[in-house]
């Protein structure tokens, strides 16, 4: 009874370093997969020195693909915050992901933008797509122009309901209870 106790002390413990392991690996830059991507000649190279991605033609460089805004119609304010308040972490993201996966600059910012939206439906999506589902595309997303004018639709009235509050708040409760006759 004993042994067994620590045969599953033992194991727990190597499962958790196993884990953790995997962990650090996926988070950080597996040195061969760096070899494999940076022996392309047309894909953005990995410095490992400064541990940053680079573009290597005009056409990887974040003046290339679509601006904040786009990000903002294509996957909503999530993506967008992350592009206006963490710039450097996005341009670094989309180019490992142009490097890693062979993919054009505005895929790759399509793709980040609906990892950062919700990673656990892009990671399905991705899974899915090695099964042989049709392949998405987050570039696109949310362009045409029934969706734009839906869009439109509620953030204007969105808009109005925040701004409403926000004088209500500012101005106090009088104008506003004399306004509805409370």
């Amino acid at each position: 009874m004993r042994s067994t106790a620590t045969f599953l002390r033992a194991w727990l413990f190597l499962c958790l370093l196993a884990g953790l392991t995997q962990a650090f690996q996926h988070h950080g830059i597996h040195p061969t997969r760096v070899r494999n991507v940076s022996s392309r000649s047309m894909a953005p190279k990995y410095d490992p020195v400064t541990n940053r991605w680079t573009a290597t033609s005009p056409d990887e460089e974040a003046s290339a693909g679509y601006p904040a805004w786009g990000s903002l119609l294509r996957q909503g304010p999530s993506p967008f915050f992350q592009r206006i308040f963490s710039a450097d972490d996005y341009e670094q993201g989309v180019l490992k992901m142009m490097a890693r996966d062979d993919m054009s600059r505005n895929e790759a910012q399509g793709n980040m933008d609906a990892y950062i939206r919700n990673p656990n439906d892009w990671a399905l999506q991705k899974v899915e797509e090695q099964r042989g589902a049709p392949k998405a595309d987050y570039s696109n997303a949310n362009m045409n122009a029934g969706d734009l004018i839906l869009t439109a639709g509620w953030s204007s009235i969105l808009l109005a309901f925040i701004s409403r509050t926000v004088y209500d708040y500012t101005v106090g409760c009088d104008s506003f209870c004399q306004e509805y006759h409370f």
